[in-house]
């Protein structure tokens, strides 16, 4: 389970999610992002597994959003969950992620969000749970 909040910031977006695992961080924290400026018809999940390999957990977050915010713009492949091949804090993080085919979709577009930033950014984990806090550029 996830808890999602959105904080305040001067300019742009800011959230800080708080998860039980590190999957369920990186969906709480793309459910952030892509309500924040849409809304999506729910989609049906695929057999398509896109492999990725990163050398920190930080540069495996940002992918995983920039990866939702390629879906909204170009694709129609929305990355919604996250299977580690048992090296999330090793040296080299390796894994998969499962694809939501939306291709069927309807969007509606609230904002327009450009990118993540790596402003005020910090990924964490305290005893059993995992916490985010990010700035989207809109």
């Amino acid at each position: 389970m996830f808890k999602i909040e959105m904080l305040e910031h001067t300019a742009d977006l800011k959230y800080r999610v708080e998860a039980d695992t590190f999957e369920e961080l990186l969906q709480g924290s793309l459910k952030s992002v892509i309500e924040s400026m849409t809304e999506i018809e729910e989609g049906r999940l695929i057999d398509v597994k896109k492999n990725v390999c990163f050398d920190a957990v930080d540069e495996l977050f940002h992918d995983f959003i920039r990866q939702g915010l390629r879906f909204v713009y170009i694709d129609n492949l929305l990355p919604i969950a996250w299977e580690d091949k048992g090296s999330l804090f090793g040296e080299r993080i390796e894994g998969d992620y499962l694809l939501l085919d939306m291709s069927k979709r309807k969007i509606i577009f609230f904002s327009e969000v450009k990118a993540i930033t790596y402003q005020e950014f910090k990924l964490t984990k305290a005893g059993d749970r995992y916490l985010v806090e990010f700035v989207l550029d809109v």
